[in-house]
Parts: structure tokens; C-alpha cells; sequence
């Protein structure tokens, strides 16, 4: 098959259009880490540069990766030089969390940005591409209990007791919440607190609490566990310590904080009777939180967030339902106020264009007027300007006795307006004025 010569040089012009479009646009993919262990953020930059420079923001769109949680920052503007060239360019920052002792694939990234060809100005649609990049994950250093496994730089641990813990008697319950207050990282990754059983003391777990705090450019994360304490019987009860852990992997230790152990004194009751009752009461508490929690799991809420974002999306509605409401009904009421004013009528007076339909609405508007004499001849004697009365004129020797309007609106108004800011009639001395 024979090519000929002019397709062979149209091909190669739209090549070197394709690669010139192409080379004007550069992209990096780069880390602040060589290698993270399961839980510690990965800083992803992804940066996308232009030799012009881009006149809509880049989206990168939602990003999933198989086996690490992705939590997107913010962008920032910035500039490089390729071969002597300054660029300028958009940064995306990620922080991307391993969940699993396996490396992971920051994957290859398409979105489109738009930016000018060089020597244009006009934007042009057009997609990039970034190149895959593997994330090491390391393991967990040996003797660490990876059920425990906690990475993160600081770490805040505190309980709180309720219930009168100095004045206790059997059938009272004591409620004891821990939180853990955790620096770059997200709740998923902060272990449940476990609470060690005493004997003739029952547990009553609480719902756990869980919540995450990002800023532009870090992010934390908070877990409150909790338990209720059923003394069964009087004596002396000792509540274990407990031991929290965390890895620091910028000093590559593991640290600890230990919440003391308490010693509580449980008086006796006369009244046991209310014991199986207690006992009821905390057991059927337990199941509704744990239905619960598997209820909304899945939606990523609470009950309580929940029941607020509903509250707040009905309160928002209802508030909206009530202005466009006021809105609706004051337009409404605006509208029908104007079709019946002068104003309404002088502007369907000049919208018509059918001769015969533009008169019968040029009387109906100077009837609203309320003049000595509803005519065209005594309002454009009174307050018509010196054009639209040489145009009259002319229609009255031509023996018509309406003006055209379609070049005369301009003028028209301009006579409204005589009328609306004149207290009296305007005197009229025109010699060209004719009175039939």
C-alpha cells in the first residue's frame, strides 16, 4: 500500500502536536520516608507542572488503595526547573496509612488539568498520568504485641471514674472511661482498651467512641473505651492497671503509660432485692448500644453524630422550606401588584410589535395615567420629547393618527419619564408641534 507524500507530512505535524502538548505538562510522584511500619503515615506529594500555567485547579479525585487507608491534606502552589526551564506546578499532599505487614502500591494517578498550549492563553483540557511508586512497609519489631501495635510521636492517656468511688455499697455500678489522645494518626489504628475481670465484680462494657481531627497539614485521632463496675458482693476490690503502648518510630522505641491500679471498699446493703434488677437494667443497656453500633458502623456514624447531622438536616430544610416560602409568597404578591401598575402596561406597550394590538395597549397604559384627556395627542403635547413629536407629526400629515413605536422606545421613555418627575405640565412652545 502506498502512502502518499501530503498524509505522511499531516501525520507527522499532528505527532509533534501531540508530543509538544505533551511536553509542556511534567509530573512527580515523591516520599518523605524510605519505609513506614503498618499504621505510620506515608507523606505522599504528587505534583503536576506546567511550562505555562493551569487556569482551573487540579483534582485528583478520590484515591483507593489496596491495603492502606488515604487521607487527602491540601495543595500548594509551587515552581521547578527541567533543563533551565522554570515550571510552574500544583502540589497534592496525602498521608497514606498501611494496615497490613505487606508493601503497598501508591497507585498510578489519571486526572485532567487544564492549562495553555505555550504562546496561547486559552486553557485546554487535557490528562496526566503520574507513574506507580511501591510503599516498604516494615514489620513489626519482634516482641511487640501486634494486638497492642500503636505508631505514633505522642500520645495522651487519661480515665475518669463517676459514680462516688469513696462511698461505694453493693448493687452500685461505677462507670470508668479511657481515652487515648493520639498525634498522627487516625482512630482505626488506636487498640481497644481492655478491661481485666475482678472477681465478684461484673463488666458492663461501654460504647467505644472513636474521632478523627485533620488540619491542613496534620492530623490526629481520639478513642474513648469505657466499662461499668457491678459490685456484686462487700469486701475489698482491687481494679488492675493498665498499660498502654506505643511505637515512636522517630526514635524507633517502644514507650508506655501506665493508668494505676485502684483500690476500692464496697460496704454491704440490706436492700439485695434491687441487685437482679441493676443487674437487668446494665444487660439491656449493653445489647441496645451494641445493636447500635452495628446499626450505624456501616454509615461511619455514631448514634449521637448521627441523629445530629439528621436533626441539622431538618432544621436546615425546614428553615429553607420557610424563606423560599416568604420569598415565593412576596414575589407572588410583588408580581400581582405590577400587572396591575402603570409600569407593567407601559412595557407591554412597547413589547408589542402588531400595529393594531400596540395601540389598543398604548390607551390601556394612558389610561392608567389619569390624565385631563386620555390621547396620544395631549400626552405627547404635555411630556413628549421634540424627536417623538417630529415623528408625529409626520404620521399626522401622512394621515395616521398612531405613532410607530419599534423606533421610537427610546424616545418613549424618555416621555414616561417627563411625566413621572414633572409636578406640572411641561410647557410646550415647539413650532413643529401640530394640533389637530
Amino acid at each position: 500500500m502506498v502512502i502518499k507524500k501530503k498524509y505522511l507530512i499531516y501525520l507527522f505535524l499532528c505527532c509533534s502536536i501531540l508530543v509538544h502538548a505533551q511536553r509542556h505538562l511534567r509530573t512527580e510522584v515523591s516520599f518523605n520516608k524510605r519505609a513506614v511500619y503498618v499504621g505510620e503515615p506515608m507523606e505522599v506529594s504528587v505534583s503536576v507542572y506546567s511550562s505555562t500555567w493551569f487556569t482551573e485547579g487540579v483534582d485528583p479525585g478520590n484515591i483507593k488503595i489496596n491495603g492502606a487507608y488515604t487521607v487527602y491534606f491540601r495543595s500548594l502552589s509551587t515552581s521547578k526547573k527541567f533543563e533551565n526551564k522554570l515550571y510552574s506546578g500544583v502540589t497534592l499532599f496525602f498521608n497514606v496509612f498501611p494496615y497490613n505487614e505487606e508493601n503497598v502500591e501508591f497507585p498510578s494517578l489519571e486526572f485532567v488539568v487544564e492549562t495553555p498550549d505555550e504562546g496561547n492563553y486559552v486553557g485546554v483540557r487535557r490528562k496526566v498520568k503520574t507513574r506507580a511508586r511501591e510503599i516498604i512497609v516494615k514489620p513489626i519489631p519482634p516482641g511487640v504485641d501486634k494486638e497492642a501495635w500503636l505508631v505514633s510521636s505522642s500520645v495522651r492517656v487519661y480515665d475518669s471514674w463517676s459514680g462516688g468511688v469513696s462511698k461505694v455499697k453493693v448493687g452500685d455500678v461505677l462507670e470508668r472511661n479511657i481515652t487515648m489522645k493520639v498525634g498522627g494518626t487516625i482512630s482505626e489504628f488506636i487498640p481497644k482498651i481492655t478491661f481485666d475481670t475482678v472477681q465478684n465484680v461484673s463488666l458492663y462494657p461501654k460504647r467505644s467512641y472513636l474521632k478523627n481531627n485533620k488540619s491542613k497539614t496534620s492530623i490526629s485521632a481520639q478513642r474513648t473505651d469505657g466499662t461499668r463496675y457491678l459490685f456484686e458482693k462487700e469486701g475489698t476490690y482491687t481494679i488492675p492497671e493498665i498499660i498502654v503502648y506505643w511505637w515512636n518510630p522517630r526514635y524507633s522505641r517502644l514507650y508506655k503509660r501506665i493508668l494505676k491500679e485502684k483500690t476500692i471498699e464496697v460496704a454491704s446493703n440490706p436492700d439485695l432485692g434491687m441487685l437482679e434488677s441493676v443487674r437487668e437494667k446494665l444487660e439491656a443497656t449493653v445489647e441496645n448500644e451494641t445493636q447500635e453500633n452495628e446499626e450505624f458502623s456501616i454509615m461511619g456514624f455514631s448514634l449521637k453524630e448521627f441523629m445530629v447531622i439528621v436533626f441539622s438536616a431538618l432544621f436546615t430544610m425546614f428553615f429553607v422550606f420557610k424563606i423560599t416560602r416568604k420569598v415565593y409568597r412576596y414575589a407572588k404578591k410583588k408580581r400581582v401588584i405590577y400587572r396591575m401598575s402603570e409600569a407593567y402596561y407601559f412595557e407591554s406597550f412597547l413589547k408589542e410589535s402588531e400595529n393594531t394590538k400596540q395601540q389598543t395597549k398604548l390607551y390601556k397604559w394612558l389610561d392608567q395615567l389619569h390624565l385631563p384627556e386620555a390621547s396620544i395627542n395631549y400626552f405627547i403635547k404635555m411630556y413628549g420629547t421634540l424627536k417623538i413629536k417630529e415623528v408625529y407629526n409626520v404620521e399626522l400629515k401622512n394621515g395616521n393618527n398612531f405613532i410607530q413605536t419599534i423606533a421610537c422606545k427610546k424616545e418613549w421613555k424618555k416621555s414616561r419619564k417627563n411625566f413621572i418627575t414633572s409636578n406640572k405640565p411641561i410647557t410646550n412652545t415647539d413650532s413643529n408641534w401640530v394640533n389637530p
